[in-house]
């Protein structure tokens, strides 16, 4: 039986980074305005579909994986935390034997992509088809990967080649490691 293990990564609004500047971290930007709460909502929608035709076996899996106490916090509002949760998507669906999740906040995408068996020979590959996830997510949701040390966007090809990069210096014999 393999053991699958876990890369997370991060893509964000691309108005959320600034060049030279430290990445400007953060799930909500709309809770203040319930207008632009609404627009959000309706983005997502249309991300979370997008991403469904575009992923196969992808399907909408809030329930499984995060709960209305996840969306709270002491200064908002029920209305608020309400809003948040539902202009949040969550998605989850089968990727190279384990499973991908991708969560969709308002600024923000958090991706969970599943990597079995690690192994030096299959690294081609598997760039291969991180590069064409990345690039998938990209285009689906308008939100970008980002270098650490700089906040440039990177590309899909140069994203999915840092996470192969620190994969393999970091990942064999951990259950989760995150790259940002």
């Amino acid at each position: 039986m393999s053991q699958v293990q876990y890369l997370a990564i991060e893509l964000m609004a691309l108005s959320r980074l600034e060049r030279g500047a430290p990445v400007q971290r953060g799930l909500w930007s709309a809770d203040a305005d319930p207008q632009a709460s609404e627009a959000i909502d309706q983005r997502n929608r249309g991300i979370a579909l997008r991403l469904r035709q575009e992923i196969p076996g992808l399907v909408q899996a809030k329930g499984e994986y995060e709960s209305l106490d996840d969306y709270a916090d002491d200064d908002l509002s029920q209305e608020a935390v309400l809003r948040r949760y539902h202009r949040s998507r969550v998605l989850a669906g089968p990727w190279r034997g384990g499973e991908l999740i991708v969560q969709i906040y308002d600024d923000l995408a958090a991706v969970t992509i599943p990597v079995p068996d690690p192994e030096p020979r299959g690294r081609v590959a598997l760039k291969q088809d991180l590069e064409g996830l990345i690039e998938t997510l990209i285009a689906t949701t308008g939100l970008v990967r980002w270098d650490p040390q700089t906040g440039a966007p990177r590309t899909a090809a140069q994203a999915a080649a840092a996470l192969i990069e620190h994969w393999g210096l970091t990942i064999f014999g951990t259950v989760m490691e995150s790259f940002p």
